[in-house]
């Protein structure tokens, strides 16, 4: 579907969202956010149910950020009406929701509002979701302009099980800005003030900690690898429901020398800078933004092949993929790749043809051309 053109002038962006807590999609958000507003488009961002740290960051480059209060849980169908007097007060040329309820309660009140152009975009998911749900989503795509689907694989879902149309349905990527290493001595000190004086190679991810990361199948693999590799260190960033029964895998099977859990990170270049290894074990994903960063840092990666990750690291054969829920494939993966490490043939290859492929491919300045095409936006 071609777009109408238009130009930047009078455009404004308005992004509808759930909450702004520190996910993948969120970050997402602020990245678009902060290439659009570097092209002089003027973007604002409303979120439905809570704000978080993201918004702290929006509001710190300047992006308006507002709360509307509708309420998601239970559904309310007509609760769409509380987000028109905020879009009315916005007043955006473009609206841009993400992931389901947003979908829901901001295409009908964007519609109302008279909105010229109206984008949605699903960050990733697992369907087929609940009836209700879905037939939610099929009454508020009716007004959409343009779907977005993260990945293939997760178009072919939205059609399959939403009913979209090859007409409105689209994929765009993920794009990241690339992360700058550190300099050494301040590698040093962060992998000290996680392990000490280990001279051990480090295994790590930062992610949201739901089930969906596949956090345990990772745990169960770990003593697998430190079989092979005793010195090795785990790092598992950020956090979520699922802390609290990680802790007690990593109790039960005595991992806590060798595992740690900070937290959630604030300083990434930091924390990909102190890591060897990548590795994002999910057994359900879009395109994850972690992902992204790992790639333009030239780390070598092991991921699970779902999501967008195969499309990703494959064909370039960027990373090494493993079936998801697979403990005893993980575990061979890591202790290959750790094997590999300082080897022209091995780790160093990968990370290469990792950072090769995420600046031919997925770049945050790549995606924002993408979304302007859709938004009907030409400079």
């Amino acid at each position: 579907m071609s777009a109408t053109t238009g130009t930047p002038d009078g455009a404004h962006v308005v992004h509808v969202v759930e909450t702004l807590g520190m996910g993948g999609m969120e970050r997402a958000i602020a990245t678009l956010c902060r290439t659009l507003r570097a092209r002089q488009i003027r973007t604002s961002v409303i979120a439905m149910k809570q704000l978080g740290a993201v918004a702290d960051e929006l509001r710190d480059m300047g992006v308006p950020v507002h709360l509307a209060g509708v309420p998601v849980s239970p559904p309310d169908y007509f609760a769409w009406r509380r987000l028109v007097p905020v879009l009315r007060e916005v007043r955006p040329t473009v609206v841009h929701t993400h992931n389901s309820a947003p979908l829901i309660y901001g295409a009908p009140s964007a519609r109302w509002c008279g909105v010229r152009r109206i984008v949605h975009t699903d960050h990733g998911r697992v369907l087929p979701d609940r009836r209700h749900i879905m037939i939610a989503e099929r009454c508020a795509a009716s007004v959409v302009h343009a779907m977005v689907a993260v990945s293939a694989p997760l178009a072919e879902q939205l059609a399959a099980h939403l009913h979209i149309g090859p007409h409105k349905l689209h994929v765009i990527v993920n794009g990241v800005n690339a992360v700058v290493p550190v300099a050494p001595a301040q590698r040093d000190r962060t992998r000290a003030a996680w392990f000490g004086a280990t001279d051990g190679p480090i295994v790590g991810l930062a992610a949201r900690l739901v089930w969906e990361k596949g956090l345990n199948v990772l745990l169960a693999a770990w003593p697998q690898v430190l079989a092979v590799h005793p010195g090795a260190r785990l790092l598992i960033g950020g956090d979520g429901p699922e802390r609290a029964a990680l802790e007690r895998i990593i109790e039960q099977r005595a991992l806590g020398a060798s595992v740690c859990m900070p937290g959630m990170v604030s300083d990434m270049a930091a924390f990909y800078s102190a890591l060897d290894v990548f590795v994002l074990p999910s057994v359900s994903e879009g395109l994850p933004l972690a992902l992204l960063e790992a790639m333009s840092m030239g780390l070598p990666i092991v991921a699970s092949a779902v999501g967008g990750m195969p499309a990703a690291l494959g064909p370039s054969q960027a990373g090494v993929l493993v079936p998801p829920s697979d403990v005893a494939a993980l575990a061979r993966a890591l202790c290959e790749t750790l094997d590999g490490l300082g080897r022209a043939d091995g780790a160093i290859a990968l990370g290469a043809r990792a950072r090769a492929t995420f600046a031919r491919e997925f770049t945050a300045e790549s995606m924002t051309s993408a979304y302007m095409s859709l938004y009907g936006i030409r400079t």
